[in-house]
């Protein structure tokens, strides 16, 4: 094999995306979430009537970890239940996750702005005067 093949390799959109650690976290997160899912699905599905379908147990999932909990549908299994607290508390992760990234990242870039650090794409043929 070639050095450029395998550096063509390392540098390829599939490479680049699952090695990214972001979206590891992201694939183990939605494979919880899907799995948290299924158990509501298969413990609430003969004992509850509001959850009937794979999409009620996919809308109390979606309800449940954005913490709105309109309260629609809830489980009444004791499985359906611990997946519910489950879901709750990897909600309240995911998104206190998500708002500190997002406030991190804003955050940087404003400290970046003030000392001058961020580069200037558009501006071309200026003279900066210091002095």
């Amino acid at each position: 094999m070639l050095k450029r093949d395998i550096n063509h390799r390392h540098n390829s959109f599939f490479y680049r995306t699952f090695s990214n650690p972001f979206f590891k976290i992201g694939l183990a997160f939605g494979a919880i979430l899907f799995l948290l899912m299924f158990i509501i699905f298969i413990a609430e599905q003969k004992t509850n009537s509001e959850i009937n379908s794979f999409f009620d147990a996919f809308w109390y999932t979606l309800v449940t970890i954005t913490t709105v909990g309109y309260g629609d549908i809830t489980p009444d299994s004791i499985p359906g239940r611990i997946a519910g607290i489950f879901l709750l508390i990897f909600g309240v992760v995911i998104f206190a996750g998500f708002s500190g990234k997002m406030a991190s990242v804003l955050f940087d870039r404003q400290m970046k702005q003030d000392r001058g650090l961020l580069k200037l794409q558009k501006i071309s043929n200026h003279f900066i005067i210091c002095g």
